[in-house]
C-alpha cells in the first residue's frame, strides 16, 4: 500500500511539473502577443512604411524556393513578426520567368 501511494505521489509531482511548465509557456505567449499588440496599435496611422517601422514589427522574412509544378511560378514568402512568428504563409505570383523577360527586352531593343 506504501509503494502505491509514494508512486502516486511521484506521478503527481510529475503532473504539477509538467502543468507548470505549460503555464509559463503560456504566460510568455500572452506576454510576447501583448507586446505585438502594442507595437501594432502605434502603426494604426501610418502613411508610410519607414525602414525603422519595418524592422520594429518584422523579425525576418523568409523567401522559399520558387515552385513552377503547376505551370505557373509560385513562391512562398513567410513573414516573422516581433514576438509572435509567422501568422499566415502568403503565396504570391510573381511575373514571368526570367526567360520570358529576356525575351520582351531583346524584342522592345
Amino acid at each position: 500500500m506504501s509503494e502505491k501511494y509514494e508512486q502516486e505521489q511521484q506521478d503527481l509531482k510529475l503532473l504539477v511539473e509538467n502543468l507548470q511548465m505549460q503555464i509559463a509557456s503560456h504566460e510568455e505567449e500572452r506576454q510576447n502577443v501583448n507586446r505585438f499588440i502594442s507595437l501594432a496599435r502605434k502603426c494604426t496611422n501610418v502613411t508610410e512604411l519607414t525602414a525603422e517601422l519595418l524592422h520594429e514589427l518584422v523579425a525576418m522574412v523568409l523567401v522559399h524556393a520558387p515552385d513552377k509544378s503547376t505551370g505557373k511560378r509560385t513562391q512562398k514568402i513567410e513573414v516573422c513578426f516581433q514576438y509572435i512568428g509567422s501568422i499566415d504563409e502568403l503565396i504570391f505570383m510573381s511575373g514571368p520567368p526570367p526567360e520570358e523577360i529576356q525575351a520582351i527586352s531583346a524584342k522592345n531593343r
